[in-house]
């Protein structure tokens, strides 16, 4: 039945029950389509191609939301241990300048990313607004933060690294 109603096209959402001896149709709930000299039907494949697209883009948009609020909430939670941890040592240790700013990357990375991934959801439903959609390939936020993550890694590593060999010499 969704499937006759498809081939319709847009006309189907204006239907009347028959009042004239059709008592199948009425006893069904059929509706039949009416007449109309309106513009032409409606591509309903590409309607519903253009749909899926608009709300995979919002899915998408929820899980960068997700991980850039799991990244600012663990950089919020380094900075504070950072903290705890120069106030219980700070006779014994320097201050931990490395917590600081693995905190702050941290904020920094989950920040760019919801900015970054409001600007992709933002041109996606510009394009797909247009007449004539059309994929467009691009560079992909996952690796752009992939690329971030390993960056800040590798400057954690180094750094403890550092902070062990000279911790060492003494």
């Amino acid at each position: 039945m969704f499937l006759y109603l498809m081939t319709l096209g847009k006309d189907w959402l204006n239907v009347h029950v028959p009042k004239d001896g059709c008592q199948a149709e009425a006893r069904c709930g059929v509706r039949l389509p009416m007449k109309s000299s309106g513009p032409d039907p409606v591509d309903w494949q590409a309607e519903l191609a253009r749909e899926r697209n608009r709300v995979a883009a919002e899915r998408t948009l929820l899980a960068w939301i997700r991980a850039s609020t799991i990244f600012i909430s663990f950089g919020f939670g380094i900075d504070q241990g950072a903290v705890a941890l120069q106030a219980r040592f700070s006779e014994t240790i320097n201050p931990i300048r490395l917590g600081y700013l693995l905190g702050l990357a941290f904020v920094g990375l989950g920040t760019f990313t919801v900015a970054v991934a409001a600007l992709d959801h933002w041109q996606e439903m510009q394009r797909l607004q247009q007449p004539e959609y059309q994929y467009t390939p691009r560079r992909t936020l996952g690796a752009t933060v992939a690329w971030a993550l390993l960056v800040i890694g590798v400057g954690a590593f180094v750094s403890i690294a550092l902070k062990t060999a000279v911790l060492q010499r003494l």
